[in-house]
């Protein structure tokens, strides 16, 4: 890794632990966590749907949510992705006993390749998502909102 690549407000990022229905840096999910430093980082806004995605823990619901709040965001292509971008990942949830797949996984691009993100079992990390292997596979697209 190029630490010069990776901007040092990153570092305000490390370490929040996963939290469902958390929305600051004492706990926060996924969706949390990039509207945090989307707000913080880039002065843009967006709604309290955390709350919203972490009362819904079942991966179709979630992924549901997902497909109406990418309304406003456009795919990039890969290899423009830039600070600010969003990283949509598939996961795999458990909920009331049956297990599936779903795009209902976020993190936020600090740099070319780059993101921080947070899931169930994990403090938010960095990691380069084209090549880390708990994530490389699971990447579906990468979003930047018009606005």
């Amino acid at each position: 890794m190029d630490e010069k690549l990776i901007p040092r407000w990153t570092n305000g990022y490390i370490g929040i632990p996963f939290k469902w229905d958390g929305e600051e840096k004492d706990g926060a999910n996924c969706w949390a966590l990039v509207r945090m430093v989307l707000s913080e980082q880039f002065g843009r806004e967006f709604d309290r749907n955390s709350t919203d995605l972490a009362s819904a823990q079942n991966g179709g619901k979630v992924e549901e949510m997902m497909r109406i709040y990418k309304i406003g965001w456009e795919t990039v292509e890969r290899g423009l992705e830039r600070a600010g971008d969003v990283v949509l990942m598939s996961g795999i949830y458990t909920h009331e006993g049956v297990t599936s797949r779903a795009d209902c996984h976020v993190g936020v691009v600090v740099a070319p390749s780059y993101m921080i993100h947070v899931e169930l079992g994990t403090d938010t990390v960095l990691v380069n998502f084209r090549t880390h292997m708990s994530v490389k596979r699971r990447v579906v697209e990468v979003l930047r909102h018009e606005g």
